[in-house]
């Protein structure tokens, strides 16, 4: 795959235009946000949490019956840029079991597993028992390919199935409880079912396969649509390193191999290994919605990180 983005002095803008991509054809490109300054929000907003950041991630893939490759590398990605650039900041990351495992061997392979709280709410009764735990604990809430609920309270896969026996309400996190705790909302997503993607509700009905059945309702202060929900990730990390000015800050420049694409194939090895599949076959493969991590994935991560660096 050959990317190209037009020569523009701003940073942010370029890397819109990398990750707002349909490469997969699914009609979303309505949904992209033009000229927007999203992405610099989305950063500065995280950078500027006091109390903590948690992300929600985990979209079950019924063929497999088991979560997908789209969501925990993203969130892995943003959780250790977030970590380098705030050592101090608490970070949570939210799933069900269907994406445990792989989040487990994503965070250990990264060296985050002693930083990241991983939360797993096996039902919910556990579920309301974290929601009272994370309240006072977390002022940044943000959603990388979690399955929002439709107008019937359903949840739905992009092929219109539905997998509300196996997806926990953590939509329910960027409703009244988000306002009641004072948290701002994030969201990405990629297809029109995810949590933010309310927003979109009328393109989404119209302009996706199924969309009037798998439309999600649940809004969020800020949300961004890209090509694959890991990219969305890898978006924000990078923005944030682009706030922080990256080559000034020692830390982040000692570790900066870890983002290239090199390091994030091996990460993508143990989120495999660990049982998520492929969201578009159910087969466990090197690819994430259907796309090929070598020859696409991976030069969409070095074209982020050069555009950072240079």
């Amino acid at each position: 795959m050959s990317i190209k983005t037009n020569n523009e002095p701003n940073k942010y803008e370029q890397i819109r235009q990398i990750v707002q991509r349909d490469l997969g054809s699914r009609g979303i490109t309505r949904m992209f946000d033009r000229e927007s300054t999203i992405l610099e929000s989305m950063s500065k907003n995280i950078l500027n949490s006091k109390l903590g950041v948690c992300i929600v991630t985990g979209f079950y893939i019924p063929s497999a019956g088991i979560g997908e490759t789209d969501g925990p590398h993203g969130t892995i990605f943003l959780a250790k840029a977030i970590h380098l650039l705030r050592p101090s900041l608490p970070i949570h990351i939210l799933t069900d079991g269907s994406s445990s495992e792989s989040l487990k061997r994503g965070l250990r392979h990264s060296n985050l597993s002693d930083v990241v709280k991983l939360h797993v709410p096996e039902n919910e009764e556990q579920f309301s028992e974290l929601e009272n735990t994370l309240a006072g604990g977390i002022d940044r809430l943000v959603s990388i390919e979690r399955c929002g609920h439709n107008k019937n309270g359903e949840y739905r896969s992009m092929s219109s199935k539905n997998i509300t026996q196996n997806t926990l309400p953590f939509d329910r996190l960027f409703g009244e409880w988000s306002k009641n705790n004072n948290v701002m909302t994030m969201a990405i997503g990629d297809g029109g079912n995810e949590i933010g993607m309310g927003k979109f509700y009328d393109i989404i009905v119209t302009d996706i396969n199924f969309g009037e059945v798998i439309a999600c309702t649940v809004e969020t202060d800020l949300v961004m649509c890209v090509g694959v929900s890991n990219w969305g990730g890898y978006a924000i990390a990078a923005a944030m390193m682009i706030d922080e000015q990256i080559q000034n800050n020692t830390r982040l420049m000692e570790n900066i191999d870890w983002f290239r694409s090199e390091n994030q194939s091996v990460i993508l090895d143990e989120i495999i290994k660990g049982g998520c599949v492929d969201g578009i076959s159910g087969k466990i493969e090197r690819k994430v919605d259907g796309l090929d991590f070598d020859s696409v994935h991976a030069e969409m991560i070095d074209l982020i990180m050069d555009i950072v660096i240079l």
